[in-house]
């Protein structure tokens, strides 16, 4: 199994106390899909991969928080009859959920569709936060779901918060309020309540963020991220003091965003570049051991006399060795963050209880 290398290399990073760390796994639009996408060489995806990461990151990581954005239980378009049809397939999710200590779930348009009250009958008394700051009763300020999140387990006061787009969802008893003037009142509350690091689960899309960060970015907003679309962006935008990333749709991969440092989103710097290169460090050194293995200690040069490729091969790792850490000799004495979104590919095992948990169900209502 791919053991999270890239996630130990967090760790090396140096000028920076790792005393104030926050890592968060996230995810979004998995569209109803329990298994991999079967897609011919490579195929991704799949909730047994997933549990195998995300217990990968918490076994490595200190402070790790994960949540779900919405568009879990269905493909986008479902009729009412195809949500009845996979109703087995809801609870699964649910339990899934719980088995991964998921902290906030935020429900999508597509989730909302199988009806407001029959999804609250099914999160109820679950682990997890069900959160949608700016869903409420038609008519009044009283929200369907729980407003906020708030968390110090870890040391820090870190405050979470959800919206969703007026234009995705609509309804006779329910309405949808002004993103920002929801996300300005919430954040005066984080002030008062002394939040320390604040963080946005948007469901608005990603042309919606764009316009709502207009009005944000110099706010008291840590961290937006985003879903809706499906899409997915590598390395985080900086607008003013938030930064953003996506997830990536139908569970194929898996994001997970990292903090060490003062947390000040304003003064950390972007290590993710820097991240990647430690890995490969890290790479070419185990290929270099296992290339020198035979010789026991004697000279290559000697030894690989006869054998010019691999000669020629240790001769480009040891000078790309030396390039590297070079490279990644960077001191952030303000605070680093870095992104990854991880495929779900054939390098991670299937947890076989989870594995057993989808295949009871698609047996019975089918992919």
């Amino acid at each position: 199994m791919k053991r999270l290398a890239f996630v130990l290399c967090f760790i090396l990073i140096t000028g920076c106390s790792r005393g104030d760390e926050i890592n968060i796994i996230y995810s979004s639009d998995m569209w109803g899909e329990t298994s991999h996408c079967g897609c011919p060489g490579h195929p991704t995806g799949g909730l047994p991969r997933k549990s195998s990461f995300i217990k990968d990151v918490r076994k490595n990581l200190k402070g790790v928080y994960y949540f779900e954005i919405g568009d879990a239980f269905f493909k986008p378009g479902s009729t009412r009859d195809q949500m009845v049809a996979e109703s087995k397939k809801v609870d699964m999710f649910l339990n899934f959920f719980d088995k991964m200590r998921l902290d906030v779930f935020v429900p999508g348009e597509v989730d909302l569709n199988m009806g407001v009250e029959e999804l609250k009958k099914r999160v109820a008394n679950r682990k997890f936060k069900v959160l949608l700051s700016n869903l409420v009763k038609k008519g009044t300020r009283e929200t369907v779901f729980d407003r906020t999140y708030i968390d110090s387990r870890y040391g820090k006061k870190v405050c979470v918060f959800s919206l969703i787009s007026p234009e995705l969802f609509k309804s006779d008893d329910y309405e949808v309020l002004e993103p920002v003037n929801v996300a300005k009142e919430i954040l005066r509350d984080f002030t008062k309540s002394g939040c320390e690091f604040n963080i946005l689960l948007s469901h608005l899309g990603y042309n919606s963020d764009t316009g709502f960060l207009k009005e944000m970015a110099n706010s008291n907003l840590n961290v937006l991220i985003g879903s809706h679309d499906g899409g997915w962006m590598s390395s985080p935008r900086r607008d003013g003091n938030v930064i953003t990333v996506y997830g990536y749709r139908r569970g194929q991969a898996v994001g997970h965003i990292g903090f060490s440092g003062s947390l000040n989103t304003r003064e950390m710097e972007d290590a993710t570049k820097i991240i990647d290169k430690k890995d490969t460090l890290r790479r070419f050194e185990k290929e270099l051991t296992i290339l020198l293995e035979p010789t026991k200690g004697k000279d290559p040069e000697e030894f690989f006399k006869n054998d010019s490729s691999t000669l020629m091969r240790i001769k480009m790792i040891k000078q790309r060795i030396e390039e590297l850490k070079k490279e990644v000799n960077v001191e952030y004495k303000k605070g680093y963050y870095f992104n990854r979104v991880v495929a779900m590919d054939t390098e991670y095992e299937d947890d076989k209880e989870i594995e057993e948990m989808v295949k009871a169900v698609e047996g019975s209502s089918g992919r």
